[in-house]
């Protein structure tokens, strides 16, 4: 990953952007270190101009990165909800819910998958937890057991289309 854009820093700081000589290296600057949201906020509160081609890129991006944040959400309700059925507890964290406390808007911060703790109450229901949300995971069945003998602490699934860190 290249060094950010000197007037990255200015926005991830949410201070004043500095004059932009190299409108096109700091988009794709943004685009690398996920600050497209970020930058659109400025553009769209007129802190900043780009030719028409230059704000359309980052429009769609803007579109594609809120899109995929409603999925994101859409994932969490669903498996909030199976969870819940099943008895175990979760607490959803980073992600779209750092950016729903912390940003002004969806898509701010782009995230790509769903971030979730499972109670440690539920340590002993390893393999019921992933068969709710994923049941036909090649390893459920076997999940207890490896959590038991420390050799796996976290999994990966695929709910809805959607990448969840369990």
């Amino acid at each position: 990953m290249a060094r950010p854009h000197p007037a990255l820093i200015e926005l991830a700081a949410g201070r004043p952007l500095p004059v932009v000589e190299d409108p096109d290296r700091f988009l794709e600057s943004a685009m690398e270190h996920r600050m497209t949201g970020l930058l659109w906020t400025r553009v769209e509160a007129g802190e900043l101009k780009g030719n028409e081609q230059w704000e359309r890129t980052l429009a769609m991006l803007t579109l594609r990165d809120e899109a995929r944040h409603r999925r994101l959400w859409e994932a969490l309700e669903n498996v909030t909800d199976k969870l819940a059925r099943a008895g175990v507890q979760m607490a959803a964290f980073k992600g779209v819910t750092a950016e729903a406390r912390w940003y002004d808007r969806i898509g701010e911060r782009p995230c790509y998958d769903v971030d979730i703790l499972v109670d440690p109450a539920a340590a002993d229901r390893a393999d019921d937890v992933v068969a709710c949300l994923d049941p036909d995971h090649l390893f459920v069945g076997h999940f207890q057991e490896l959590f038991r003998h420390g050799l796996l602490q976290a999994v990966e699934l695929e709910v809805d289309n959607i990448n969840i860190d369990l």
